[in-house]
């Protein structure tokens, strides 16, 4: 039979009570991982060989998402407008979602900020642990020029998203009304008696409903006298 060193007695110590503990995260599995293979193979395995893939990744093995509805979407807007409206997430993962740890929502149009946000980041006393959800309400803008463009959200780790996407939304942005409502108003009535006939002046002018002002028209009102043909009876 052959001998083991006392070296690797330890190291078979080492690992022994390497895969007795919990595996709290993917660097402890990782490290079970090398062992195995090292003994797989007689010869040590580096560690960071293990490590390097998932260097470039800022999101954990153990997070997941998926979407769960919209509120308040609205499927047409103006150029310009705003308005509120709500994503609902699920986490299917492991992992709690916080704030500091760098988890938030992001935008998957192009660009980024195209309705005025490209990110929106959970409130400082919110975690969402496995299996909990959570609305991030927020504040969107209508682009300024008019057309249909795709709203579409992911959840994000440290800038890698992760988890299944929102479902893709058509909003139809159109050019915003900015001709002034306008009404007329009757400033005064004169009705005059005398002889055969009598006159009612009219004065009118033209107001902006909204504002209270008085626009410029390309043919303003002008003063009229209206001639009726009939008797008063004295």
């Amino acid at each position: 039979m052959k001998r083991i060193g006392r070296a690797r007695v330890a190291w078979l110590s080492s690992w022994r009570d390497a895969v007795t503990l919990p595996l709290a995260g993917r660097v402890d599995g990782l490290v079970v991982l090398a062992r195995l293979l090292s003994l797989a193979t007689c010869r040590p395995f580096a560690l960071a060989a293990l490590l390097v893939p998932l260097a470039a990744s800022g999101a954990s093995a153990y997070d997941s998402a998926s979407f769960v509805s919209y509120q308040d979407l609205p499927a047409s807007m103006t150029t310009g407008e705003t308005a509120t409206v709500g994503v609902k997430m699920l986490n299917t993962g492991r992992s709690t979602w916080t704030s500091p740890t760098g988890y938030k929502l992001v935008s998957l149009s192009e660009p980024s900020d195209l309705w005025g946000i490209g990110d929106v980041a959970l409130p400082d006393d919110v975690s969402v642990d496995a299996n909990g959800s959570h609305t991030f309400t927020f504040s969107i803008a209508a682009p300024a020029t008019p057309g249909d463009y795709v709203f579409k959200w992911r959840m994000d780790h440290d800038g890698t998203g992760f988890g299944k996407a929102t479902t893709s939304r058509t909003i139809s942005v159109t050019v915003a009304n900015t001709a002034p409502v306008v009404v007329l108003a009757i400033d005064d009535m004169t009705l005059t008696v005398g002889g055969r006939s009598e006159t009612v002046n009219l004065s009118s002018h033209f107001e902006d409903a909204e504002n209270g002002t008085s626009p410029t028209l390309p043919h303003p009102p002008t003063r009229r006298s209206l001639r009726l043909p009939w008797r008063a009876k004295c």
